[in-house]
This record gives structure tokens, sequence and C-alpha cells, in this order.
């Protein structure tokens, strides 16, 4: 039973944590009862969590010549495909009935991710910047339904900069892919991203994803940050700033050694960027509520 939790991906739940946020800045959302948006979390985390399986099926071939994918319970053969797939649409089936009776908004916006999904594994994912704005809205999607459950709007602001983030991750998980050692060089996907990143360097593009939502950030902050505000949230939301910059190198950095394809797994394994993190949520939280 272990290998079919294994097979879930649970530490990919981190980038599902994107439904709080709409709650927690949401100030007027303190009333709404915070069970409800840990709820369609899980609910939400299983359900992605069956495209991963669905996923690992199809790309089963091409992950037996990675030298970390190789070692997952399915690409291994400790769990047979057809069990797989039961599996996998019996969680995918489930889930979507429940964030029905949950929220029945919710569903809408579940349908939109599973469609975003299908396409993106089967078309968009070898189609250069297209896959990256697949994957962007996908970490949208997330934001819109804590939203939903928050009953609360997220900004302009706040949907830019996650869909921006999201860009540069994606982008990062691909110069990792073309530096890491003792990955399969003559792969299919492998040759794609090559031929992509000569035509244009993904590291000009991570830069231009960077100054885009630091921009994005600025503006934000400059609207926050008004004549009535404070200098110690001025402060604050400098700091997390600043962060914000320096976090964006160091990933940068990591992923020239091959060291960040799994971001969601090896952030905890790295203690630069998981303080850098930690530095910037308290302080942009502290900034965000400081009057």
């Amino acid at each position: 039973m272990i290998n079919y939790f294994k097979a879930l991906r649970p530490w990919q739940w981190l980038k599902n944590t994107l439904i709080f946020i709409p709650y927690i800045l949401g100030k007027e959302s303190y009333g709404i009862d915070v069970l409800e948006v840990i709820l369609i979390f899980m609910i939400f985390s299983l359900f992605v969590s069956s495209t991963y399986i669905f996923n690992d099926i199809k790309d089963l071939e091409l992950d037996k010549l990675h030298p970390s994918k190789k070692y997952r319970p399915i690409t291994s053969g400790i769990i047979d495909t057809k069990n797989a797939n039961y599996f996998s649409r019996l969680i995918l089936t489930s889930t979507f009935l429940v964030s029905y009776y949950v929220n029945p908004t919710t569903f809408f916006y579940f349908l939109i991710y599973a469609l975003l999904t299908f396409l993106y594994t089967n078309k968009a994912k070898y189609i250069f910047l297209l896959d990256t704005l697949f994957i962007s809205l996908m970490f949208t999607i997330r934001v819109a339904i804590g939203g939903v459950v928050a009953k609360v709007n997220p900004s302009v602001y706040l949907l830019c900069t996650i869909f921006l983030i999201s860009c540069i991750l994606s982008t990062s998980k691909k110069i990792s892919i073309l530096n890491t050692v003792g990955i399969d060089n003559k792969s299919n996907y492998y040759q794609l991203l090559k031929e992509q990143n000569q035509k244009i360097n993904f590291k000009i593009l991570y830069i231009l994803f960077c100054i885009s939502s630091i921009g994005t950030l600025l503006v934000w902050f400059l609207n926050l940050s008004n004549e009535g505000a404070s200098i110690l949230k001025k402060v604050f939301l400098l700091i997390s700033l600043f962060g914000v910059a320096v976090f964006l190198n160091y990933v940068l950095t990591f992923s020239m050694s091959g060291n960040l394809e799994d971001f969601s797994k090896e952030i905890f394994k790295n203690k630069i960027l998981l303080t850098l993190s930690s530095l910037i949520v308290i302080s942009f939280y502290l900034g965000y509520f400081l009057f």
C-alpha cells in the first residue's frame, strides 16, 4: 500500500498550498470555516495526484531512462500499469464527485484543470512556451479555487505574481533537466529541450520572467504602501521583495547545476532556498497586515 501512496507523489502537494492564500490574505474571509478550505485542499491534492499517475503511465518508457524517475513505483514495475490505471481512475472519479458535493463551483475549476492537464500531457508539453503557459495556468487555478472557497476575489496582482513565478519555476525545471548528471541525453524529450534552448536560451527566458515578476510585485507593494502606510510596513514589504530577487537568483544557480528538476522535493533539502522562502513569506505577511 505504501507504494500506491508514493505513486501519488505527496511531496507535490506543496504546490496546492496556494489554495490557502486567498483565505490568508482575504481579511474578510475569516468568517469562513477554515475546515472547508482544508477539505478542498485535500480533495484537490488527491485529484491532482491521480493525474500524476496517468502521466507516469504515459511517460513510462521515457522515465525508465531517467536517473531518479526510474525508481518510481510505476516506472520500476512495482505497481502494474493496469492496476495503476484503475487506481487513478478511482481517485479521479471520487474527487470529482466529492468536490461537487462540497462546493459546486470548485467542480468547474477541477474540470478546467483536468482539461489543461490532458492537453498538456498529450500536446502542449512538447510545444515551446505553450508548455510553460499551461503549467502556469494550472498554478493560477489553485489560487482561483482558494478564492471560491474563501469567498474572496484574488487581486490581479496576486494572480499575475503566481502566474509569473510559475513560469519561472517551469523554465528552471527545463534548465535543470539539461544539466542533470546521468540523464539520458539521447531521449526524445531531452533532445527537444536542447533544440528549444538553442533557438531561445532558457536562461534568457528565465531572466525575462524574473524581471516581469519582480516588476509586478513592485507595483503591488507600492499599491499596498499607500500614503497612510507605516514605515514598518514598507520595510517588511521591501525585505520580501529583496528576498524574492535573491531567491530567484539562487533558483537559477541550482538549476544550472541540475539540482532543481523537482522543485517541490528539492526545496526541503536545500537549506538556502528553504530559509529564503521562509523569510519571504514571513516578511510579506507582516508587511501585508501592518497599517
